[in-house]
This record gives structure tokens, C-alpha cells and sequence, in this order.
């Protein structure tokens, strides 16, 4: 008998806060089917990881220094239209929602949620198919 091995998600975590990146480390490393390839703190980096790394999916805080995270996504989409980003905030205002999707990102988490949610979110961003494309 031969066993299915599946490459876990490769996860990249920008958020300028240090201890929300830890956090979400933390819960991201805890699960077999993922792992964080790496972090960013500002929207800038996260380009720059993103090219670098590869991931297969980007948690992109929305409010960063240097660059926020709605430039840096579309900056990320650009270079690449199948990038799979999660913007992460703490409200969930419909302004920034919407500024999120236009830039390309496939969905919006609120930094309050249940763990498990997030992991739910993050595992179907992953099986999504990105199709729309960005006005």
C-alpha cells in the first residue's frame, strides 16, 4: 500500500505588529497541512518575500507603515495574478473590504476571529480558483 503525502501550505505572514505575527505563527505551525515560509512587517517586504518565497498564500495586514497592505497587494498581483491573499484588519469596514478585493485579494479576515475560522479561511483561499479579474 503507498500513502498520498500532500506539500503543506507555504504561508506568508505581514503584519507590522510583532506579536500578531507570532500569533499567527503559532497557529499556522500548529497544523500539519501548513507552515510559514516566512514574514514581512511592512508592505514593502512583503513584495519583496512574496517574489522571493513563492507562497501559496499571503496574510497581508491592511494598515502597515512604509506601504499598507491594499498597495502592496496590488503591487503582488501584478507581478503575479494568481497570488492568493488574505487581508487581515482589526474592523471590517466595507470601504476597505471592497478596496481589498479590487486590488486582488480574495478575502478579508478580522484579527478578533476564532483560530479555527482562520485556518478554515486559509485552507479554502487554497482551494480556491483565482479567476476574477481585478478592474
Amino acid at each position: 500500500m503507498t500513502s498520498c503525502t500532500v506539500d503543506p501550505l507555504r504561508i506568508l505572514i505581514v503584519d507590522d505588529n510583532a506579536i500578531v505575527r507570532a500569533g499567527l505563527r503559532a497557529l499556522i505551525d500548529g497544523k500539519a497541512d501548513m507552515t510559514v515560509v516566512g514574514e514581512a512587517a511592512d508592505g514593502a517586504e512583503a513584495i519583496a518575500q512574496a517574489r522571493i518565497l513563492k507562497p501559496d498564500i499571503i496574510l497581508m495586514d491592511l494598515l502597515m507603515p512604509k506601504m499598507d497592505g491594499i498597495s502592496a497587494t496590488a503591487n503582488i498581483c501584478r507581478q503575479n495574478p494568481a497570488a492568493r491573499i488574505l487581508m487581515l484588519s482589526q474592523l471590517a469596514e466595507e470601504e476597505r473590504i471592497f478596496a481589498a478585493r479590487q486590488a486582488g485579494a480574495l478575502g478579508y479576515l478580522v484579527k478578533g476571529m476564532p483560530p479555527e475560522r482562520v485556518v478554515a479561511d486559509i485552507r479554502s483561499a487554497a482551494r480556491s480558483k483565482k479567476t476574477r479579474q481585478r478592474a
